[in-house]
């Protein structure tokens, strides 16, 4: 399925693309409309390249729902008109769903979950880990956007899921958690669903040992039955690219954090991947903005990027983000992949939802000296 998104009036029958909360004519609350059942009315064919659009040639299609709204959709593929267009979900374990956002993260997250069949056990204690590096507001893209948070815990309270069974955890990297978390705007997205913050540094840990090296994993991830990792997409000055992988290193104690990245390059990689392969969580990609060039902090800059990404394997979402960037040098999803941790051939990975081809634009890679390179 594909979702067409109009906020209604029905007093007035009058439509907007984009959520208002009332008619600016008659003032009565609009309705959200959801079209579900899209078919072709239009194919344009498009051979000019441009920054945002570099791989030609494409089709500009017009779809109309069932209600009779219309919104255009790129392809890589050509169509008749008359087509059915919809998404397949996919059971394979390494599927990567990519979903645009149309104005609403909460019905982007929501369709991104539903493409990988993802299944909840609405008793089940989960810790949600997002991504706050540093006291940084949202629009600079340090730190998970609050929407994908509050978009999260929406979902989840709606499927029956006690907000006394959900934490929200992580550990700041570069400021105090109580300058960073206020900032960042996750407290109040906390403080709306009456959801606990833990602030992992504060945490107990607990070793763990996985090939060569021994972790200090924080006890409140360990303790939970699911974990949902939702890092920025970003690139990233020593490994490539910040997604799924990188997020999780701050579950370990300070300590080990800072053991792990005195080591050498390849070291680094194997250290990320192990830690990775002692954990299960399913990951939700952070695309809203996005990073590029010289991240993940103050030296990047916003990628507009537009979009969600879900996956229960990080490393197939880690390579689906660095083939819709078209960046080369990232060797540690390949030593992962190795590793066991996942899936890093895109030949391999089923992409479900947008198609790959049509959401790709070249970013602006990291090209500082730290960079691994093997």
């Amino acid at each position: 399925m594909v979702k067409v998104l109009r906020w209604v009036c029905r007093k007035c029958n009058k439509k907007w693309l984009y959520p208002i909360e009332k008619c600016i004519y008659c003032n009565e609350k609009l309705e959200k409309e959801i079209g579900l059942k899209t078919k072709v009315i239009g194919v344009s064919k498009v051979n000019v390249p441009s920054s945002y659009h570099p791989i030609v040639p494409y089709y500009v299609l017009i779809l109309e729902d069932e209600h009779g709204n219309r919104m255009p959709k790129k392809s890589m593929r050509e169509w008749k008109i008359g087509d059915e267009y919809k998404w397949q979900p996919s059971d394979d374990d390494s599927a990567v769903s990519i979903v645009k956002i149309k104005y609403d993260v909460y019905e982007a997250v929501k369709e991104a979950l539903e493409l990988i069949n993802f299944k909840l056990d609405n008793n089940a204690k989960i810790l949600i880990k997002p991504e706050i590096i540093a006291k940084a507001y949202p629009y600079m893209a340090f730190n998970t956007n609050p929407k994908v948070i509050d978009a999260i815990l929406k979902i989840l309270i709606e499927k029956g899921v006690k907000a006394e069974n959900i934490i929200v955890a992580e550990r700041c990297q570069f400021d105090p958690m109580e300058e960073a978390l206020p900032r960042s705007e996750i407290d109040g997205v906390c403080n709306k669903y009456k959801v606990k913050f833990v602030d992992l540094a504060k945490s107990q840990y607990e070793k763990k040992k996985e090939g060569n090296f021994e972790f200090e994993i924080a006890k409140d991830v360990l303790g939970r039955d699911l974990v949902i990792n939702v890092p920025v997409l970003k690139t990233h000055l020593l490994l490539g690219i910040a997604g799924a992988l990188e997020n999780m290193t701050r579950i370990v104690s300070e300590k080990c954090y800072k053991e792990m990245s005195s080591k050498k390059p390849e070291e680094i990689a194997q250290a990320i991947a192990l830690l990775n392969k002692s954990l299960k969580y399913i990951t939700i990609g952070d695309g809203t903005i996005g990073m590029q060039g010289n991240g993940p902090a103050q030296y990047g800059e916003p990628a507009f990027l537009n979009m969600i990404l879900a996956s229960k394997d990080p490393v197939a979402l880690d390579s689906v983000f660095k083939e819709i960037a078209l960046l080369r040098n990232v060797p540690c999803l390949e030593v992962a992949e190795k590793m066991g941790v996942g899936t890093a051939d895109i030949r391999e990975i089923a992409v479900v939802g947008e198609e790959l081809g049509a959401c790709q634009r070249e970013l602006k890679p990291a090209i500082g000296s730290r960079l691994i390179k093997f």
